[in-house]
């Protein structure tokens, strides 16, 4: 069975044919992600729904002209995965529209992808070939950056669950490098796994704090269960340094929704130590920090409100403002190719529907304010 992960989008009228397509990749050796096939009883099948989405590199979306009539899950599915399409790199997710029925119309942004029609003769062995080429695609990407990089990753997956008053499910994918130019890349896997095992053992304490006056047993598992999940987003080698960024998905029992955030790791590789403070990059922290902090509104005012923003904006514009007031508020961070980028959770610096923010700082504009072995790690002119 494939390691990559597809998930299959459908609408509840097309079932049958989901199911069929289902059987048919799985006896080709694809890992299909399915939901009446995946989902137990007792489950949030909304919070499950979308953190598979953000597991899975590739989405197969099955349309039909009765899914497109209907408002239902499979719209928000396609507007789900497609926003993943842009948090991610490309190559992480695969949106593939298979069409089910003949004239089916695609609006934006699906119409922009190539789709495969399911009347054409020999439609399958046309969807594997494309799901074939696009994880080789995969493949030789992740080969050309690492062998470039001289780093090559895969990752192991820990999963803990225990059934309770309430009860927890924390589940989460490790980073395993290896590399024959940076020795001791396996203290990362170390690192990483402490800060989680730190989040593990905080579920654990509920054993002993089990509230029987707020759950009862009667209630459905997922309403009693408290939830965390990590996935690796991104990991990229820039210069000499390494940044790592997780995706986190986190529901505590009894809450209206789920929410979800980011955790993120920084490393110069020789020596290998973390980079654990935003400040560190800086050469005068408190010089840097209001060039940093006018960069970072504007880009985010920008996004959420567009140009020109009004007086009906003063609130999103305070709540942005809130929300960079101190270096604290940016220590989310990642190095991408020729800028630092910095991570908000929904909540932080706008509204849960507004969804998580990030913002891309270029380095050469403030290459100046750098410290100057970060610059060199960089591998920046001096």
């Amino acid at each position: 069975m494939s390691e990559h992960q597809i998930f299959l989008s459908y609408g509840s009228p097309d079932f049958s044919r989901a199911k069929t397509l289902y059987d048919r990749l799985r006896a080709r050796g694809l890992n299909v992600w399915f939901d009446k096939q995946e989902l137990l009883p007792g489950q949030r099948w909304d919070f499950e729904i979308k953190r598979a989405l953000r597991q899975s590199d590739i989405v197969l979306f099955l349309i039909s002209n009765t899914s497109l009539e209907r408002r239902g899950y499979v719209q928000r599915e396609m507007k789900l995965a497609i926003s993943h399409l842009e948090e991610k790199l490309p190559g992480d997710i695969y949106a593939i529209p298979i069409l089910l029925d003949n004239g089916v119309k695609l609006e934006p942004p699906l119409s922009d992808i190539q789709y495969i029609s399911a009347e054409d003769v020999g439609y399958e062995d046309k969807l594997v070939e494309a799901i074939d080429a696009q994880l080789a695609q995969l493949g030789r990407t992740v080969t050309r950056a690492e062998q470039q990089q001289d780093i090559s990753m895969s990752k192991r997956h820990e999963r803990e669950q225990w059934e309770g008053l309430p009860g927890y499910d924390v589940e989460y994918w490790l980073p395993q490098f290896q590399s024959t130019v940076y020795p001791g890349l396996h203290e990362i896997t170390t690192i990483v796994e402490s800060d989680f095992l730190a989040v593990r053992q905080e579920h654990r304490r509920q054993k002993l704090a089990q509230d029987t006056t707020m759950f009862r047993w009667s209630e459905p598992m997922y309403r009693r269960t408290n939830t965390f999940a990590a996935t690796i987003l991104e990991y990229k080698v820039i210069g000499r340094l390494l940044s790592l960024v997780f995706v986190l998905d986190f529901y505590g029992a009894g809450a209206a929704h789920e929410n979800y955030g980011f955790k993120t790791f920084n490393f110069f590789l020789n020596p290998l130590c973390r980079i654990d403070d935003v400040k560190a990059l800086f050469v005068d922290p408190e010089a840097a920090f209001p060039v940093i902090q006018r960069t970072v509104r504007e880009s985010l005012k920008k996004n959420l409100l567009g140009e020109g923003a009004g007086e009906e904006d003063i609130s999103s514009i305070e709540w942005i403002e809130e929300g960079t007031n101190s270096w604290e508020s940016l220590q989310l961070f990642s190095f991408a190719e020729g800028s630092l980028s910095i991570y908000f959770a929904p909540y932080t610096v706008a509204s849960f529907a507004d969804g998580p923010q990030r913002v891309e700082i270029p380095l050469e504009p403030i290459r100046h304010l750098l410290d100057e072995d970060l610059a060199r790690f960089l591998d920046f002119p001096i």
